[in-house]
């Protein structure tokens, strides 16, 4: 059986997690005296069981094998990181606003005002309007995309044609809904 430990957690509260219900209530009508004195010496031997497990950690040391692991996962979870912040910052410059970023990142405002503040930006998004041959074009490869709305779609709509991707948006929104009312007739 593996128990989750929290790490902040003192052997005190490490204590009264090792009793069961039924010892916790034999424990619970002892005078305080021995209540406390209880608690010492199951705070005290896990102690000596802690220090004993961290002596043979650090005498067996950690393998290679486990290490190398280590330092693989830890590499993925910072090259997805990197690459979700790259993706965030890429869709702000690219016209993005706090109102796609949050439908679909769920982005909080704190963090496209910082992206935007890092970025220059001082000018709101732009929902300027785009001509018919653009919107043509991208609706062309929208539907290559299989009519996706990801922050991936909208970047590679917005890298294609040139296009802001609040005014992309604007677009797929509009496309969405007629398709819809469409479907319900």
């Amino acid at each position: 059986m593996i128990i989750e430990i929290d790490m902040d957690l003192s052997f005190s509260d490490m204590a009264e997690a090792t009793l069961n219900d039924t010892q916790r209530a034999l424990l619970a009508a002892q005078p305080d005296v021995l209540r406390a004195a209880v608690y010492q010496r199951i705070e005290a031997s896990l102690r000596v069981s802690a220090k004993l497990q961290l002596a043979s950690c650090y005498q067996l040391g950690i393998s290679t094998f486990t290490f190398e692991r280590v330092i693989r996962e830890e590499h993925h979870k910072l090259a997805a990181e990197f690459a979700h912040q790259d993706l965030m910052t890429r869709l702000v410059a690219g016209g993005a606003s706090f109102t796609v970023l949050h439908t679909l990142c769920n982005m909080d405002k704190a963090t496209f005002t910082r992206i935007r503040h890092a970025l220059g930006l001082k000018v709101p998004p732009s929902r300027k309007s785009i001509d018919d041959a653009t919107s043509v074009s991208i609706y062309r490869d929208w539907e290559l995309m299989k009519r996706a709305v990801t922050p991936e779609s909208l970047l590679q709509l917005h890298e294609s044609s040139g296009a802001s991707i609040n005014a992309i948006w604007s677009l797929l929104q509009d496309w969405q809904y007629v398709q819809a009312k469409m479907a319900r007739r």
